[in-house]
C-alpha cells in the first residue's frame, strides 16, 4: 500500500516521532533505520556503509569486518537513502502482525512511502488508558492529535471537541470527550514538569492538581472529599449525557 508521507515527514521535521496512521488498532512503540545504497551504471544499486563521513564497503579479512573507503566516492546523485519505520500491533502481549514502512529521502515532489503488513492480522485491541472493548478499536490519527495539541492550550475541552465532530469526518475525529480532555490533562502536566514546577510526583500532588482543573475543564465535574470513604471523582461530558438519554 502506497500512502502520503508528508505529514510524517513535517513531523520529523520537527523533532517528533514516525508515525503512520491505519485502522489496524494501537502499535508499540516504532523505530526507525536508514540504509544508504550506490546506484550502479547497470541499475543496480549496491549497499553502503558510512564510515568517518566517507562511502566504504564492508569486507571479511581474516574472519573479521574490514570497512574499505571507496575510490572515488560516489557521487551525491548516485546515492540513495532508504528510511524505514517498523511497529508491531499490541495485542495482548503476542507480537503476530508487524508493519514495516519505507520510503526514499531524495524523492522529489511529493513524497510517497509504501506500507508493507507481515503476520496474521488479529482484532485491534486499544492500549491501556483507552476503553473500547465493545467495538473495533481505531486509533486517532496523529494529524488530529496535533490540531488538539495546539487548541488545548487556550481552550476547552468540550468546545474543542464538539467543533472537531461537526467539522472533521469519521475517519479524522476524535473518538469521544475524553481523547480531547486527556490530551489536554497530559499536555499541562507534562509542561509543569518541564518548567521545573513538579519533579515528584505523589497522590496528594496528583489531587491538587485535579481539584484545581474542575473550574476550567468541562470534563471533571467534581471532587468530593471525606473522611468516611474514599474519594469520589466524576467525569462526564455533556456530550455521553445526551447520549445516555437518547438510548433510554
Amino acid at each position: 500500500m502506497v500512502v502520503d508521507n508528508a505529514n510524517n515527514l513535517s513531523r520529523c521535521a520537527k523533532g517528533l516521532k514516525s508515525q503512520f496512521d491505519d485502522h489496524c488498532g494501537a502499535w508499540a512503540e516504532g523505530h526507525c533505520a536508514t540504509t544508504t545504497h550506490w546506484m550502479q551504471p547497470s541499475g543496480e544499486f549496491k549497499y553502503l556503509f558510512v564510515r568517518n563521513r566517507e562511502y566504504c564497503q564492508e569486507k571479511v579479512v581474516a574472519g573479521k569486518r574490514t570497512y574499505v573507503s571507496l575510490e572515488p566516492q560516489p557521487l551525491p546523485k548516485e546515492v540513495w537513502r532508504i528510511q524505514r519505520y517498523y511497529a508491531t500491533q499490541l495485542n495482548d502481549g503476542k507480537p503476530s502482525y508487524r508493519k514495516r514502512v519505507s520510503w526514499l529521502a531524495q524523492v522529489n515532489g511529493q513524497p510517497v512511502a509504501l506500507v508493507e503488513y507481515l503476520g496474521k492480522y488479529t482484532r485491534a485491541v486499544p492500549h491501556g488508558n483507552s476503553n473500547c472493548s465493545d467495538r473495533h478499536y481505531v486509533r486517532t490519527p496523529s494529524t488530529t492529535m496535533t490540531t488538539i495539541a495546539e487548541q488545548v492550550k487556550t481552550g476547552s475541552a468540550k468546545v474543542i471537541y464538539d467543533s472537531m465532530i461537526m467539522s472533521l469526518d469519521i475517519d479524522n475525529a476524535p473518538r469521544d470527550g475524553r481523547v480531547v480532555a486527556n490530551k489536554k490533562y497530559h499536555d499541562n502536566r507534562k509542561q509543569r514538569r518541564q518548567a521545573g514546577n513538579q519533579y515528584r510526583v505523589t497522590f496528594a500532588d496528583e489531587m491538587q492538581t485535579l481539584c484545581s482543573m474542575v473550574p476550567t475543564d468541562d470534563f471533571i465535574r467534581s471532587v468530593t472529599v471525606t473522611n468516611a470513604r474514599v474519594i469520589q471523582i466524576i467525569l462526564y461530558s455533556d456530550r455521553q449525557m445526551t447520549d445516555i438519554v437518547f438510548l433510554f
